[in-house]
């Protein structure tokens, strides 16, 4: 049988009506998945001023653009599809912003880009509040902790895999790098300081395809001044995996319609990898160590 949900409306219509008592079941597995992200990121080298640096902007730059772009375009369908959406269509805005101001160089124009997307976005979401409102659903609460507990493995499984085999440049004198991680340095170490992109390792050569990330991380270095090997090594990749078990979760209820079908969702594809009988512990150890191919 299918997991009890909670119910409870929103206070009022619109984009910015807030209940703070529905969300408060959200406040212990969001803390714990935030306290576990963030003595990660200290443990792994990466200093509290760039951690709070980070946030800030990924909330700035990407979220909150995305969110409200998304509420003023779209009806209300959830909370948690406004995220999930919301926050994907953050990270296109802020590229396709990036892009822009770089190609017409007036790169200083990108640090008000939330203003000119934003406020104008708020604007027609204010217009639109007395919308028809949907309910706002929550899962059981052993069912959030359930989630929350899925991301911390996820989180905690990613920095065994990835953040173990990258210490940070700056931490010690000599190190070896799998030669993707300094290629992808070096691609936005090219977006950061010239215009078009080209090929680093060929002078002159254009390179016009594969480009998002690499602007990604070169927003993020422009507007921060947190250095690239930071955001590559350790920041980027926390939000983004947050994101995608958000996504799957949202997939697996929008299909069977239960929060339980959504944990399930996620369980599956982040941790019984793939449907090969031929898979095992051994060829799962040589994929993650780039040797599997």
């Amino acid at each position: 049988m299918a997991a009890p949900v909670k119910s409870t409306p929103y206070a009022g219509q619109g984009v910015f009506a807030w209940s703070l008592g529905a969300w408060r079941p959200l406040v212990g597995p969001v803390a714990v998945v935030a306290a576990f992200t963030l003595g990660l990121w200290l443990v792994t080298g990466v200093r509290l001023g760039e951690i709070a640096t980070y946030v800030t902007y990924e909330f700035t730059f990407v979220f909150l653009p995305g969110w409200l772009v998304y509420r003023a375009f779209s009806p209300p369908r959830g909370r948690l599809r406004e995220i999930v959406f919301g926050w994907t269509l953050g990270y296109l805005l802020e590229i396709l912003a990036f892009f822009l101001t770089a190609w017409l160089g007036i790169r200083t124009m990108f640090s008000v880009y939330p203003i000119f997307v934003g406020v104008p976005a708020a604007l027609l979401a204010w217009r639109r509040r007395h919308d028809a409102a949907t309910p706002f659903v929550l899962p059981a609460r052993r069912l959030l902790w359930v989630g929350a507990a899925l991301c911390v493995v996820l989180l905690g499984y990613a920095a065994t895999v990835s953040f173990s085999q990258t210490p940070l440049p700056r931490d010690i004198s000599k190190v070896t790098y799998q030669e993707d991680t300094v290629f992808v340095i070096s691609l936005a170490a090219d977006a950061l300081h010239h215009w078009p992109m080209t090929l680093p390792m060929v002078n002159g050569e254009p390179l016009n395809y594969h480009l998002f990330a690499f602007m990604h991380f070169a927003a993020v270095s422009q507007v921060t001044g947190i250095d690239l090997p930071v955001v590559i090594m350790r920041l980027y990749e926390v939000p983004l995996l947050l994101l995608f078990a958000m996504s799957l979760v949202l997939a697996g209820r929008r299909l069977v319609r239960t929060w339980g079908a959504g944990l399930v969702a996620l369980a599956v594809v982040l941790f019984l990898g793939e449907l090969d009988a031929a898979t095992g512990t051994e060829r799962r150890i040589l994929l993650h160590l780039g040797a599997g191919e």
